[in-house]
């Protein structure tokens, strides 16, 4: 998502904003579909009371990564946030192939 959004060449913001939401539609439709998985196949849960209440105790560290990154967006330049963009999704894609060959 992020190289297709940076194809674009849009400002940081809108970029921002617009990763945001995809990620939030996402993940957010996920939740029932997990919730099924895991009363059709019990032997293997995707939704468990340990894994949510982990994602609870995350929640204070997402809270203050909002603050962190409203912060911190303006003061990035535009095309140093694009080159930092592309630097990750790069990381991201090594990553990838080689956990694929573990």
């Amino acid at each position: 998502m992020q190289m297709y959004l940076a194809a674009f060449k849009m400002p940081k913001e809108q970029f921002m904003g617009t990763i945001a939401w995809y990620f939030f539609i996402i993940n957010t439709s996920k939740m029932p579909i997990y919730w099924v998985m895991t009363k059709l196949i019990p032997m293997k849960p995707l939704m468990t009371a340990s894994s949510l209440t982990l994602n609870l105790a995350l929640f204070p560290a997402v809270i203050v990564g909002v603050f962190i990154g409203k912060w911190l967006l303006p003061r990035i330049p535009q095309k140093a946030f694009e080159t930092i963009v592309l630097l990750m999704a790069g990381i991201g894609a090594v990553n990838l192939v080689l956990n694929y060959f573990r």
